[in-house]
């Protein structure tokens, strides 16, 4: 589950109860290093990732390595949270090689080293990693960086992560094909690939909701076909005017949760 979605009481509750009763199973350590980090508490948040990093956790290193680069719950030390974001990298944890990557690019912990970071990026990116896989993109356009230079690389790492479905990537080349990309997607409509994003629960609305933040955004004519084809659903009522209006952005939380309910397993899927 998101960080984001995590209600913190309750979680707290009962992975504390968890690992109290199991204190050798690292990962009930590392959900209630989560929920303390959810409620702010980082303290605790900090005793338990190392807990469960002691016990073996590469996911918990790589939080307690965020809590060192944040000062949240203990001094700040980039060296130390690139040490541990590189050594969770090294031991597979995806964001870890992510994390690693953007400490190596803007030298922070570590000697600056755009090379470096992209060959932290091209790690996480063969895990389908999609920030990652973004990072990459500019290089592979532009042939620096150590890559070839080869636009078509760069946007096939996005649908070979599409394909895997995640939702993030799916959102990704539906606002690439909106900003003149198309040729690098041949068949793909962004329509399409938006559902296809919110079939995957949560994590889908969450990351179609974000691109309105984005430089690059949806054309106002491939947010209005999204709100027609919720409507046709009724889960849309708003008016079909191309924005991300309140009334549109909370009609793609229910029809993700709605699809997360029908598919219980899609929210998991979409994380793995």
């Amino acid at each position: 589950m998101p960080l984001s979605r995590i209600e913190a009481r309750p979680a707290i509750a009962a992975c504390k109860k968890a690992a109290e009763s199991q204190p050798a199973e690292r990962r009930f350590a590392y959900q209630l290093g989560r929920a303390y980090d959810k409620a702010e508490r980082y303290r605790d948040a900090f005793a338990s990732y190392k807990a469960a990093v002691d016990a073996g956790s590469v996911a918990a290193m790589n939080n307690l390595a965020t809590l060192y680069e944040n000062g949240e719950g203990v001094k700040v030390s980039l060296p130390e949270a690139y040490r541990l974001y590189s050594k969770a990298g090294e031991a597979g944890n995806v964001l870890g090689m992510s994390n690693a990557g953007r400490m190596t690019e803007y030298g922070r912990g570590t000697q600056k080293s755009v090379e470096g970071a992209v060959r932290w990026y091209r790690m996480a990116a063969e895990a389908g990693d999609v920030p990652s896989i973004v990072k990459l993109v500019p290089h592979y356009n532009a042939g620096t960086a150590g890559l070839p230079r080869d636009p078509q690389k760069g946007f096939d790492l996005f649908r070979q992560a599409a394909d895997k479905g995640d939702p993030s990537a799916l959102a990704t080349m539906a606002v690439l094909i909106d900003n003149g990309f198309g040729s690098f997607f041949p068949g793909e409509k962004p329509v399409v690939l938006l559902k296809r994003a919110l079939a995957k629960g949560i994590a889908g609305s969450a990351s179609i909701s974000a691109l309105d933040g984005n430089a690059q955004k949806l054309k106002p004519a491939t947010v209005k076909a999204l709100q027609k084809e919720l409507g046709k659903d009724e889960f849309y009522t708003g008016p079909q005017d191309g924005k991300f209006n309140p009334v549109f952005v909370r009609a793609l939380d229910t029809y993700a949760k709605y699809q997360e309910q029908q598919d219980p397993g899609a929210q998991a899927k979409a994380a793995e």
